[in-house]
């Protein structure tokens, strides 16, 4: 019984580094994988903004988990989808109901082209499946007239990664406030 007994304390000492191993972050290379996942976010949305709503889609598609929830808020109140209180179909993604809400918020405003970046990001990789980050989203909205809408904001995220892959679970994005930008007026003609 005693020889059983060690064996198994043995076995458990040397299994443990292994499961241990598993439950630890990569450390540098998942907080720079995190990194660079993130930015499929403006580059889906830009074509979005440009009139590209199948490339955006497509972009999300490799951004989104499939379970993927977000919350905006833009100062009338929050959109949070999927959900009893979301605006989309039930029979779309969540990644399709993103969209479209882009998508419905920029054709509202007339925007032509949009650019959006991700500054200050603070990343969080809790453990080897899942991460937060916390940033600033800078976003700028073209008009026809050539004024621009800027709308900083918060961004704050949750990823997995799923068969070595993270993904985006839940965004949270609050902008903060929206201001016109105009070009100056072109100097009088002399006469």
């Amino acid at each position: 019984m005693t020889r059983l007994l060690t064996a198994a304390a043995l076995l458990t000492a040397l299994l443990a580094p292994i499961h241990a191993r598993e439950a630890v972050a990569a450390g540098p290379a998942d907080d720079l994988a995190v990194r660079n996942h993130i930015t499929c976010y403006p580059f889906g949305i830009d074509a979005i903004g440009r009139g590209d709503f199948d490339a955006g889609i497509a972009i999300w598609k490799q951004c989104f988990a499939d379970d993927y929830r977000f919350t905006v808020n833009v100062g009338r109140g929050a959109t949070v989808c999927p959900g009893d209180a979301c605006p989309f179909p039930k029979t779309m993604s969540s990644v399709e109901m993103r969209a479209n809400f882009a998508r419905q918020a920029f054709q509202a405003s007339g925007f032509t082209k949009t650019s959006h970046h991700i500054t200050n990001a603070h990343i969080v990789v809790k453990d080897a499946t899942h991460a937060t980050v916390n940033a600033y989203i800078q976003a700028w909205h073209l008009k026809p007239d050539g004024s621009i809408l800027a709308a900083p904001g918060i961004w704050d995220l949750g990823l997995e990664k799923k068969h070595g892959a993270w993904r985006i679970e839940t965004e949270t994005l609050t902008i903060v406030f929206a201001g016109i930008l105009q070009s100056p007026a072109p100097p009088a003609a002399a006469k």
